[in-house]
C-alpha cells in the first residue's frame, strides 16, 4: 500500500506532535463523524486516521481525542449502510492493527487479525456472521438471494466454527488474503513502471531521430 505523509510522520513521537500542534487528528475525527460530508472525504478522513494508527504513537493519540474510536469503527463495519465507508473502515481496521495497541484493541472486541510483520494485514471477528447484514441491520436471507440459504444450513453455522481462538488454518487464510492485497499492488506498480520505462524509450527513439534530421 502507497505510503502516507500523516502515517510517516506518525512513526514518530515528534512526528505525532506535530500532528496534534495542527489539530489534524482532532479533524480527521470530526470530518469521519461529519455525515453532512461526502462519503469520499469522510473515506478520506478514515484512510489518514488508518496510516496514523498503524503506530502505537499514532493510535495513541488518537485513542487519547477519541477513547472509543476503535469500537465506533468496528461498529460502522457491520452496520453502516453506507458501504463506501463500510469498506473503508474494513481496510482501516487492517492498518491499526498493525500496532500492537490497535490489536489489543481488536482483541478485546472479539475480532483477530493476520499481521505479515507489520506489511499488511486484515482483521476479522469471531463471529463472521455479523459481516454480513444489510440495511436495517438484519441478516441476509433467501428473499435476497438467488438462491435461498436455507437449502445450505452449514452456512448458517458458520460462526459456530469461529467462537473461540481461530485455527490454524483460519489465521493461515486471512494471511492469504493479506498476501493477495500485496501482490496485487506490487503487480500495479511493475506496470507502472514498465509504462514509464517504454515512454522513455520511445521519447529517446523520436529524439533521436531529431538530431538526424538537424
Amino acid at each position: 500500500m502507497p505510503r502516507h505523509f500523516y502515517g510517516e510522520l506518525a512513526q514518530t513521537s515528534e512526528g505525532c506532535d506535530l500532528l496534534s500542534q495542527r489539530k489534524i487528528i482532532a479533524e480527521m475525527l470530526s470530518n469521519c463523524n461529519n455525515e453532512s460530508l461526502d462519503s469520499s472525504d469522510r473515506a478520506a478522513a478514515f484512510w489518514a486516521l488508518g496510516h496514523i494508527g498503524c503506530s502505537d504513537y499514532g493510535i495513541n493519540r488518537i485513542l487519547s481525542l477519541d477513547p472509543s474510536f476503535v469500537d465506533a469503527l468496528l461498529q460502522r463495519i457491520v452496520s453502516d449502510t453506507n458501504y463506501n465507508i463500510r469498506s473503508t473502515c474494513f481496510h482501516v481496521a487492517g492498518l491499526i492493527s498493525r500496532s500492537k495497541v490497535g490489536n489489543r484493541k481488536f482483541i478485546e472486541n472479539h475480532w483477530e487479525s493476520s499481521n505479515l510483520s507489520g506489511i499488511s494485514a486484515v482483521v476479522m471477528p469471531l463471529d463472521p456472521s455479523i459481516l454480513f447484514s444489510h440495511r436495517d441491520n438484519t441478516e441476509l436471507d433467501s428473499e435476497d438471494c438467488d438462491v435461498p440459504l436455507s437449502q445450505y444450513p452449514e452456512l448458517r453455522n458458520l460462526s459456530s466454527c469461529m467462537q473461540g481462538k481461530p485455527s490454524r488454518y483460519e489465521d493461515d487464510v486471512l494471511s492469504l488474503i493479506a498476501k493477495v492485497g500485496i501482490y496485487f499492488l506490487n503487480g500495479i506498480f511493475i506496470i507502472v513502471i514498465l509504462l514509464i520505462i517504454s515512454i522513455y524509450d520511445k521519447f529517446l527513439f523520436l529524439a533521436s531521430w531529431g538530431c538526424r534530421d538537424v
